[in-house]
């Protein structure tokens, strides 16, 4: 498996919020089905993870505000950008979840080298957003550089 010139690294300076408690209709941008996201700038998004929870990444400090009746709590998420390979090849030698059937804009909640994760599906070139609770970030940091080494890719630390 040749999986090319990838790159993984930590993806900093960005907020990422979980919205409960609040209706598609009350957010601008969002997407009406669940495990998809509506894209903003660079990786930003607002992924439906349920029928009223919502992950938000931003890279604005501070909420990214509650409209009424909700509730927003800060998350501190490992968050990895994968770039530059093929990254399906690298994400079947751990995952059991089959990212050549998604599509773009789906989001994705599977588990992976025994961590749950998220994966913001991307458009064609784009690079793809992988988080995890922060405990395992650098274990499961080192598993993709590990798997991406075993696959005679370049990984670049991150």
């Amino acid at each position: 498996m040749k999986i090319g010139d990838l790159r993984i690294e930590h993806l900093e300076e960005q907020s990422l919020w979980h919205l409960t408690g609040t209706s598609p209709q009350s957010l601008a941008n969002a997407p009406r089905d669940w495990f998809t996201y509506f894209p903003g700038d660079a990786l930003e998004f607002i992924a439906r993870i349920g029928e009223h929870a919502w992950l938000i990444l931003n890279a604005a400090e501070g909420s990214p505000g509650v409209p009424s009746g909700g509730h927003c709590f800060p998350r501190d998420d490992c968050l990895l950008v994968i770039s530059g390979g093929d990254w399906h090849s690298l994400m079947h030698a751990i995952c059991s979840f089959d990212f050549a059937s998604a599509a773009p804009y789906d989001f994705v909640m599977t588990q992976a080298a025994g961590v749950s994760i998220w994966v913001r599906v991307p458009v064609e070139s784009e690079p793809v957003l992988i988080g995890c609770d922060p405990s395992y970030g650098h274990y499961f940091t080192g598993v993709l550089q590990e798997a991406a080494a075993d696959a005679d890719a370049t990984p670049i630390s991150g």
